[in-house]
């Protein structure tokens, strides 16, 4: 019953493809209405929208973007080269500093001292502990 319902609210047909992460075993359930590409493809793009998932992810818990400033597409398309290159300059210091740290801290302690006017240098040596004295 509950199938010829689903079926007569959407009927297109989709196909059910079945993939195993060779590195960690796990199997994942994707349906798709595409009937033209190889599942392994199918598996592939899923693979890589669920990094670009966890990219957004983290830039909205550690660079504070709650929502976009402006709704048109071309507000939102700006917002987002904004964030992209905001990222990788950070990701360049740290990779330059070789900071021991991760991203996530190196951000946040950036965020509780901005107000502070401090040389850069000075917030790589910082650590979170002293952060939160401060």
């Amino acid at each position: 019953m509950t199938l010829e319902k689903s079926r007569l609210n959407y009927p297109i047909i989709l196909q059910i493809i079945i993939y195993t992460d060779p590195e960690t075993g796990k199997k994942y359930e994707f349906l798709t209405n595409n009937m033209k590409l190889a599942a392994s493809t199918i598996a592939a793009i899923y693979k890589f929208r669920w990094r670009i998932e966890l990219f957004v992810k983290w830039i909205k818990q550690n660079l504070n973007i709650i929502s976009f400033l402006g709704t048109s597409k071309n507000a939102v398309l700006s917002q987002r080269w904004v964030t992209m290159c905001c990222y990788l300059a950070v990701s360049y210091i740290i990779f330059q500093t070789k900071y021991a740290r991760t991203l996530q801290v190196f951000t946040r302690m950036n965020v509780a001292i901005v107000m502070d006017q401090r040389r850069l240098i000075y917030i790589l040596s910082f650590n979170e502990r002293s952060v939160k004295k401060a």
